[in-house]
């Protein structure tokens, strides 16, 4: 009888540690890095990492200048993961990002930059996540859905030669393009939604359709350069004197430039056109904890004053600009903005199209 009560007992004790290891099993396997907000969620998010080991970035950020220091900053804290990136404008990470699930090849983990987050929404290439460093941030700088949240937010102007364009005759307005001075002597990022299209899209919406149109119209006279490369290459050629004008600037391109020297200022037309850049995570990423580690990483104050030394406009509410920046804010400096989520973007794109396939070709 003991003998039996003994075998039941001992048998007891080896199921009730099966069944202890299965429980365990499976609560390490249920742990989801995107949307965990367990008590372990970072010991969890680094021991993952560690197996991953590297993650890639997709990003419309200039290399030399944040993505550069960042992949410095993040190795630092993480010298277990690999930070790799590519830059790139919004259009060429869509397609990309598209191609690769087409293909069953995803290689990019999360991606950043404007015009981007309603297409991959929509196509269903983005994973809702979640991250601790945002908890502060303001609604409007946040997807509901947890689709994205922006880094840091674009204001746009006219970045002008100080050596050909005296300040005194810079444009002040959007009708001041309109001179017949500016012809064939200004240019407009073609590749990028936020040049060319965002620049229409602005006008169509604050001046409405029909009196947007014809000021569009009258625009196109004055032979606006349709120019292929990056933004902040653009703006380099303005520097150079290649042109006069370069429209939709980001505000703090020419600010950077002039700060190294370069005989470049600029001038905010009212309303000043304002988006955001968003952070994303990539649907079915091969390195999903890596990739939230890097997300909290840039959105946290670490990453955050790293976007603002490098003369960013980050949106984390407790930082500053750099001084050389004020005159690039258009709330610092008595203007009215224009702004451009995600989806009031997309909600003009087509028309934005529209105009420029027919005006501006």
């Amino acid at each position: 009888m003991n003998r039996r009560l003994s075998f039941f007992r001992n048998g007891l004790r080896l199921w009730t540690l099966v069944l202890a290891g299965s429980l365990i099993s499976h609560q390490a396997d249920a742990f989801d890095p995107y949307t965990d907000r367990g008590v372990d969620r970072q010991q969890q998010l680094e021991a993952g990492a560690r197996k991953e080991g590297k993650v890639l970035f997709y990003s419309g950020w200039v290399a030399n200048q944040i993505l550069a220091p960042m992949k410095t900053a993040f190795e630092r804290k993480y010298p277990f993961v690999e930070l790799q990136y590519q830059e790139g404008n919004g259009r060429s990470h869509v397609q990309k990002i598209i191609n690769e699930s087409r293909a069953n090849a995803r290689n990019g983990d999360i991606v950043s930059g404007t015009g981007l987050a309603e297409p991959l929404i929509k196509a269903g290439m983005i994973q809702p996540y979640f991250s601790p460093s945002a908890e502060t941030y303001l609604a409007v700088y946040k997807s509901p859905e947890g689709y994205y949240t922006s880094a840091n937010v674009n204001y746009y102007g006219v970045a002008y030669n100080t050596r050909s364009v005296k300040a005194e005759d810079a444009p002040r307005t959007f009708a001041d393009l309109l001179d017949p001075k500016w012809r064939g002597k200004m240019a407009w990022p073609a590749s990028s939604d936020s040049g060319a299209l965002l620049f229409v899209g602005s006008v169509l919406s604050s001046m409405g359709p029909e009196a947007g149109a014809i000021y569009l119209i009258q625009l196109s006279q004055n032979r606006v350069v349709n120019y292929a490369g990056s933004a902040r290459a653009m703006v380099d050629q303005v520097g150079q004197g290649e042109y006069l004008l370069g429209l939709n600037s980001f505000a703090h391109h020419p600010i950077i430039s002039q700060m190294l020297g370069a005989p470049l200022e600029l001038s905010l037309l009212e309303p000043v056109p304002v988006d955001i850049n968003t952070l994303m995570a990539i649907k079915q990423a091969p390195h999903p904890h890596a990739s939230v580690l890097l997300i909290d990483f840039i959105l946290a104050i670490e990453g955050q004053t790293l976007l603002r030394d490098a003369g960013s406009f980050p949106t984390h509410p407790s930082l500053e600009p750099i001084p050389e920046m004020r005159k690039a804010i258009p709330t610092l400096n008595n203007k009215t903005i224009n702004v451009f989520t995600p989806e009031a973007a997309f909600k003009v794109r087509d028309q934005s199209l529209a105009v420029i396939s027919r005006w501006f070709k």
